[in-house]
């Protein structure tokens, strides 16, 4: 799980940065033209984030089975993307931030369509989107106290994935009319807020007690 998560992880500066021109790889050299547009890991971000819209769209015509499973497959990008910036040594600034976006983006769009289809509570709903304005709120406030919070902690990356867990199990519940998978998704729901809250603190800690200009891990 340690190894998973840095593969999300990156500095200021992109990976061929440090890299001389002439060892730079095929990624790399294109990557350094685009300005770090053209890598892998963000067409796997676009591409997840795409077959996550096309997943709500399908929730909003009524199939909701099918739409459910194509956004859990989108999904699984927000774990590969990172994997496949790391392998081919082109994670950098742009990237961390195209792949933020479209997470918080993909999210709200999710939170308010199931919302809407009576799949999730207006509480949990509304839980699970102040805990990510939190997080937003903490990103904007940092730069004031001269500090920069860049990458997910352990427990936001898991608290994220806790989300859309259950968020599916909600799903499945409402399928299935099952009321003990429905106490399992509320279960998993508490256990997901509970690791958010910790996260949005330490980084709200990290925020207000910087001494100085330095950078700090985010969700």
């Amino acid at each position: 799980m340690r190894i998973f998560l840095k593969m999300h992880q990156t500095g200021n500066q992109a990976d061929w940065i440090a890299v001389a021109p002439a060892k730079r790889s095929r990624w790399q050299h294109l990557a350094a033209r685009t300005y770090g547009i053209v890598a892998p890991a963000n067409f796997v971000s676009a591409g997840s984030f795409c077959l996550i819209l096309a997943g709500l769209a399908l929730v909003l015509r009524g199939d909701l089975a099918l739409g459910t499973f194509i956004v859990g497959i989108g999904r699984l990008g927000d774990a590969i993307d990172g994997t496949v910036a790391a392998k081919t040594n082109t994670k950098s600034p742009l990237g961390r931030a195209l792949d933020a976006i479209l997470d918080k983006i993909g999210a709200l769009l999710a939170l308010v369509i199931f919302t809407a289809h009576d799949v999730l509570p207006v509480w949990v709903a509304g839980a699970i989107m102040a805990q990510n304005l939190a997080n937003v709120a903490i990103g904007l406030y940092a730069p004031w106290r001269r500090t920069t919070i860049l990458n997910p902690t352990p427990a936001g990356k898991i608290a994220t994935a806790g989300f859309w867990v259950a968020i599916i199990t909600f799903v499945a519940a409402r399928l299935l009319d099952n009321p003990l998978i429905a106490a399992g998704a509320y279960i998993l729901t508490a256990l997901a807020l509970l690791l958010g809250v910790y996260a949005s603190v330490d980084y709200a800690l990290t925020a207000a007690a910087a001494p100085k200009r330095h950078t700090r891990e985010r969700a």
